[in-house]
């Protein structure tokens, strides 16, 4: 079962009896376990966890972390968005900052050069010509 929000993925994984589950590089991904038990441990920390139904963990350290299924368990993991959307995220808040102050005219012009080239054509026809075919 997945389920996708926005900038957040949440799916659900069936382990086995010591089956193992590695999460790369994801911290602030939050671990829930649904039934069973799992055993996690994290690179860069001392203390692994144990965790039983209605246990919610969150991954704190970067690098790899494993989960191991002690008996057959169910979990829930929500992956935090990677750093990149993180900063993806910030630079479009940035440009709808700067956008709000635009002056009128500099949006018109904007929008007239990106008419004046064909850009919603290009769109429509899926960017089969390039730009400068165009001129």
């Amino acid at each position: 079962m997945n389920r996708s929000f926005p900038l957040q993925t949440v799916r659900t994984f069936d382990l086995d009896h010591e089956q193992l589950l590695v999460i790369d590089d994801r911290p602030g991904t939050r671990v829930r376990v649904l039934s069973g038990r799992v055993w996690l441990t994290e690179h860069g920390k001392l203390d692994d966890c144990f965790a039983r139904p209605g246990d919610e963990l969150l991954l704190a350290a970067p690098g790899r972390a494993v989960l191991e299924g002690i008996g057959r368990s169910r979990i829930e993991v929500a992956h935090a968005p990677r750093r990149w959307v993180s900063a993806l995220r910030e630079a479009i808040a940035a440009w709808r900052r700067g956008a709000a102050l635009l002056p009128a005219r500099g949006l018109a012009l904007v929008l007239s050069l990106a008419l004046g080239v064909g850009l919603p054509d290009l769109l429509a026809r899926g960017m089969q010509h390039s730009v400068f075919d165009l001129l």
